[in-house]
């Protein structure tokens, strides 16, 4: 068992496992649960008021990511496009 996980348990906070994001959505918005999002997954429910962002330092959270493609193939105009939206939300996020 993980150290965080003993955290938790100690603490009496428990994880919720759901299959999609609009599931773990509903859950912090029914006042059950924190969760992690982007600004721009829930900005309608934070312009509306109806969740808030918390401030979270965690360092050893980071992305680590990459793009893989066949050698010497460009990427197709879907998957550039695609990478670029990726970069860009990536820039939401807070360092």
């Amino acid at each position: 068992m993980g150290r965080l996980r003993r955290r938790l348990i100690a603490h009496r906070l428990f994880a919720i496992l759901v299959e999609t994001f609009s599931a773990a959505k509903r859950i912090v918005l029914s006042g059950k649960g924190v969760g992690e999002a982007i600004p721009s997954q829930i900005a309608r429910e934070l312009k509306e008021g109806l969740c808030v962002t918390l401030p979270v330092e965690a360092p050893w959270f980071r992305l680590n990511y990459g793009f893989i493609a066949k050698r010497g193939r460009t990427p197709s105009p879907a998957a550039t496009a695609f990478m670029e939206i990726v970069r860009a939300i990536e820039q939401e996020i807070p360092t």
